[in-house]
């Protein structure tokens, strides 16, 4: 990375590191020249070039960020404001700001990448993920801290994840986890309630959340939420009782949901492998859970309670018209995890995710990775992206869901920045580059030579180098 300012010289392998740890001493301006800059807001420069101000927060490697600056090169170099800044140059790179992972289970990052067979019962994969996830808090912290080193290798700063819970009583032990980082978001905390366990679920969560005031804040860095599972694993009665938890703590609430067509199939009828499932571990009343069998669509099954307050949907790879109007009507934001759906073969048993007609309809759609369990294995390998929501727009781009304009790839970058981070509850100006704005992170994305005919700005998404986190804003 070469650079034209000679007080970088020495003892740094690579010139932002110096330029950073100068800005560190004393603030200072940082240049930064890249093939491009592109912002969900609007901005998209190819060539383009930011200028920031770094001030440092602490110990931590996080700096307040500010830009300054977002405009052509040439203008910045008229700009005697400017003139003594650190000069970096990142001739192959694209700059955009950090992304928004909004649904994974970092629990689960221990794991690792592991294959799906189509052809075998499902319920043989899901015994796998029982088997090998963690168990003890250290083992949960260990996996947690795993994920998070994940999102950052994927030039993540934010995330919703899934806190898992194994038994009757929920742990705090993700949510510590992750508010020790220099992660932002929500640790929505995982809750079933189906057969005997519907009686007791919201009142062990009640439990988690008196003993930890400090994740109720809407100020903390990371905050707690509620997700109770899935309509397969949570009966509406509970379901209830823990979305009137959520509101009663002002909490973000989440749900899978309309994922599957076994879902499908059990909410309708109230038949299949899931109902075996269920009865097999003695979670099936006599007269089966409130209102499985009724002939209703998993969000039909759930239309009144999402009425009932803010909910956000997470994968809805099954949703028929009405599903997508009831959405809408009732303001759900869907979270839509493109490479999960591919992984299952979704997109196949049930046809393409409806996400565009939803968005069109006025619905808010993020993007998340979902587990590192249904991510390739080189997602893991050293150079690999780890937990990063580019691969998963990178998916929908090369597919040919987005056309090549400035426009329709700030729009596709926007679901996995401003849009995610509205979902959690963050402030979206944390997510944009525009000149005034303090990113909570810098991402930049090399795109190599042009070689196709591309602009810089669409090598972002259809090349796959892995994403470099510059900047990590506080």
């Amino acid at each position: 990375m070469p650079t034209d300012n000679p007080q970088q010289t020495t003892g740094f392998s690579d010139p932002l590191d110096q330029a950073v740890s100068v800005a560190a001493r004393s603030p200072i301006l940082l240049r930064l020249d890249g093939a491009g800059v592109l912002d969900p807001a609007g901005v998209a420069l190819a060539p383009g070039s930011l200028v920031v101000e770094l001030s440092p927060t602490g110990s931590t490697p996080t700096y307040a960020i500010r830009v300054l600056a977002c405009d052509r090169p040439g203008a910045i170099d008229k700009a005697s404001t400017f003139a003594g800044a650190i000069r970096v140059s990142l001739a192959d790179s694209v700059l955009i700001p950090g992304l928004v992972n909004t649904h994974t289970h970092l629990d689960l990052s221990g794991v690792g990448p592991r294959p799906f067979d189509p052809s075998r019962p499902f319920a043989d994969w899901l015994s796998m993920v029982v088997r090998e996830r963690p168990r003890t808090d250290p083992e949960i912290e260990a996996a947690v801290n795993l994920g998070v080193d994940l999102l950052r290798r994927g030039g993540v700063v934010a995330v919703g994840d899934i806190a898992g819970a194994l038994g009757p009583s929920p742990t705090a032990t993700p949510w510590k986890t992750l508010a020790a980082s220099s992660m932002r978001g929500v640790s929505f905390v995982e809750s079933f309630g189906m057969g005997p366990g519907r009686a007791t679920a919201a009142a062990s969560v009640r439990t988690l959340l008196e003993a930890n005031p400090e994740g109720r804040s809407a100020d903390a860095p990371v905050r707690l939420g509620l997700s109770p599972h899935a309509p397969v694993s949570v009966d509406r009665r509970a379901f209830a009782e823990l979305a009137a938890l959520a509101r009663e703590y002002r909490l973000p609430l989440c749900t899978h949901l309309s994922e599957s067509p076994d879902e499908r199939l059990l909410i309708e009828r109230g038949e299949g492998p899931v109902r075996a499932f269920l009865e097999s571990m003695r979670l099936w009343d006599e007269q089966g859970p409130d209102g499985v069998g009724e002939g209703r669509t998993p969000i039909g099954h759930m239309a009144e309670l999402l009425g009932a307050g803010p909910t956000i949907a997470v994968h809805v790879n099954d949703a028929s018209d009405r599903d997508i109007e009831i959405l809408a009507e009732t303001g759900t934001p869907v979270i839509y995890c493109p490479r999960a759906s591919s992984y299952f073969r979704f997109d196949r048993s049930l046809g393409p995710h409806r996400y565009r007609e939803m968005r069109r309809a006025g619905v808010r759609v993020a993007i998340g990775t979902d587990s590192i369990i249904n991510l390739p294995a080189s997602c893991v390998q050293a150079g690999g992206s780890g937990l990063s929501t580019l691969d998963d727009l990178r998916l929908l781009y090369q597919r040919g869901d987005f056309g090549g304009s400035a426009a329709a790839l700030a729009d596709l970058l926007s679901m996995a920045t401003i849009e995610g981070a509205g979902l959690l509850g963050l402030d979206a100006s944390g997510f944009t580059l525009s000149a005034g704005s303090s990113p909570l992170g810098i991402v930049a994305v090399p795109v190599g030579a042009n070689r196709t005919g591309e602009s810089a700005l669409e090598r972002v998404f259809s090349g796959d180098f892995p994403p470099r986190l510059l900047l990590n804003g506080k």
